[in-house]
């Protein structure tokens, strides 16, 4: 599905909670908001996308979640652009299950490939790796801000040089790491005192 640069891809945000997109391509979005898919107080099953090549003026060039349970499994989502989140923003007491996908190539201006403000995703089997910030040497695999709760199983976070996670401002945050690979380990994660 070509967005064709006007709006989101896909939409999905009127309280659906048994919408399921699967097995398509995503690309050439463009809004303020989740430019390939925008997530909106609903609880969709998305699977098998391919979510590519779509910008956001704010938050989330591949997806944005606000206060949505979703489940996303079996995608990859990558270079795509935004301001904050490039590949994922989440927001909002979001509570996202995140399962088998590939968030890589983002193009982020404050270098967030995963933005978690407020909301506490569950990613296991997740590959996060290579993504790009327009700021030298700002990129970070997951930021969390404003009570965060960020549970990551089995995953792999690399190639992201200022830091794989880091803790922003706000309310304290926390991350609780099993069975993944971290890129330099617990000493690269950046606490910020948090």
């Amino acid at each position: 599905i070509d967005g064709g640069g006007s709006g989101s891809v896909v939409t999905i945000a009127n309280g659906e909670t048994s919408a399921v997109l699967s097995g398509f391509t995503l690309q050439n979005g463009n809004n303020n908001k989740g430019g390939g898919i925008l997530v909106d107080g609903t609880d969709p099953t998305l699977t098998n996308l391919i979510i590519r090549n779509n910008t956001a003026v704010d938050n989330g060039g591949g997806i944005y979640i606000s206060n949505s349970v979703l489940l996303l499994k079996n995608s990859i989502i990558k270079d795509n652009s935004s301001v904050w989140g490039g590949g994922v923003h989440i927001e909002n007491n979001s509570v996202p299950t995140i399962i088998n996908v590939e968030i890589t190539g983002n193009n982020i201006d404050n270098g967030q490939a995963v933005w978690v403000a407020g909301s506490d995703p569950i990613i296991s089997n997740t590959t996060i790796t290579n993504n790009e910030s327009s700021n030298d040497n700002n990129e970070k695999g997951i930021d969390l801000y404003h009570g965060a709760n960020v549970t990551l199983t089995n995953s792999i976070i690399t190639g992201q040089n200022y830091a794989p996670i880091n803790f922003s401002g706000g309310d304290s945050s926390s991350i609780t790491i099993s069975y993944s690979l971290i890129e330099g380990g617990q000493d690269s994660i950046v606490t910020n005192d948090n």
